[in-house]
């Protein structure tokens, strides 16, 4: 740690410095778990600069010299925090000069309910407001996985419709995360569970991506569609064909009738059973199969699942085609 600066040479810091110095380099001496040798170390009598500058940095757009601090973890530093922001800041119009965000995105990010229930009385911006990636403060708290948080600010009654500009929805984050109880909620406030994002993907999609299987479960439940296409063309049973998901494979394949098996997607015609030749998965293979998967289905280019096997030279993969060609004679 940085030790003995004078009071003056220290006020001028606070005064004259970077923000990111600030940030970065200057820590109050009661926050003592984040001290090092390059830590600064700002005494009692110089608290009240040290706020001072804090929310003149908020107030000229910098907010993250505040609410991207590493002290912000401290029960301590928040609560004097927040006794400043009461004297000395209306924080509603604030936007962030870097990122767009609002102090509803940061204190919704960082996950601590005692920042969120203070600007949520007191000084409250736009709770939907978007910042230059278009995420709200309810995605921020769904990315970072803070349910105390979401509800907090589903009560509020923020918008559970709103996309990124990646056309991602909170409902789409919850299931790319895997986050189970969030997607539950997100359910519950009427998140549109087939909306796609630019890509084309679904809520299910990302679930099936991710193989996680008791969100797949817990959204075919809410009789979602099982078959939707990405920009691709392939389905929620493809993807997770392709990352090799099995459970999530069985669990898909539960509610799908033949022609769904064998939707193709649109670069090459695969199927399911295709690409899971293709990444030699016997496992889903034989699952596949058993569903009624075509070994002679031809791809755009004739290419047959078998052919794919006999390709890999994998004698399991082959020997479990050729048990289930029947009449079909697939292409040499």
């Amino acid at each position: 740690m940085v030790g003995c600066i004078g009071r003056k040479f220290l006020r001028s810091i606070l005064k004259y410095g970077s923000s990111e110095f600030v940030q970065k380099r200057l820590i109050l001496a009661c926050v003592k778990e984040h001290m090092d040798r390059f830590i600064i170390s700002v005494n009692p009598e110089l608290y009240d600069d040290y706020y001072y500058r804090l929310i003149s940095d908020i107030k000229q757009g910098h907010l993250s010299t505040a609410f991207d601090n590493k002290q912000i973890c401290s029960g301590q530093f928040r609560k004097e925090l927040l006794i400043h922001c009461q004297k000395h800041l209306k924080a509603k119009r604030i936007i962030d000069a870097n990122d767009r965000s609002t102090v509803l995105h940061k204190v919704s990010s960082s996950g601590y309910t005692d920042l969120l229930a203070y600007f949520v009385k007191n000084d409250m911006p736009g709770i939907d407001k978007q910042d230059i990636d278009g995420k709200t403060a309810l995605y921020l708290a769904v990315l970072h996985r803070h349910q105390h948080i979401v509800e907090i600010l589903l009560r509020q009654n923020a918008d559970v419709h709103f996309e990124d500009n990646d056309g991602r929805s909170v409902i789409h984050i919850a299931c790319n995360n895997g986050d189970f109880h969030m997607v539950e909620l997100l359910l519950k406030h009427k998140a549109h569970k087939n909306r796609k994002d630019k890509h084309g993907l679904t809520p299910l999609h990302l679930a099936s991506i991710r193989g996680d299987t008791e969100v797949v479960k817990l959204l075919k439940q809410k009789k979602i569609k099982l078959n939707e296409i990405d920009d691709i063309g392939r389905t929620p049973l493809y993807v997770a064909c392709e990352m090799n998901r099995v459970d999530t494979v069985k669990c898909l394949l539960q509610n799908l009738t033949g022609i769904a098996i064998h939707i193709e997607e649109k670069n090459k015609g695969f199927t399911p059973l295709h690409i899971a030749c293709m990444q030699e998965n016997t496992n889903i293979v034989e699952t596949l199969l058993q569903y009624g998967a075509n070994v002679n289905q031809p791809a755009t280019d004739n290419t047959t699942p078998l052919k794919i096997a006999k390709r890999t030279g994998n004698e399991k993969l082959i020997n479990l085609l050729n048990n289930h060609k029947g009449t079909c004679s697939a292409p040499k």
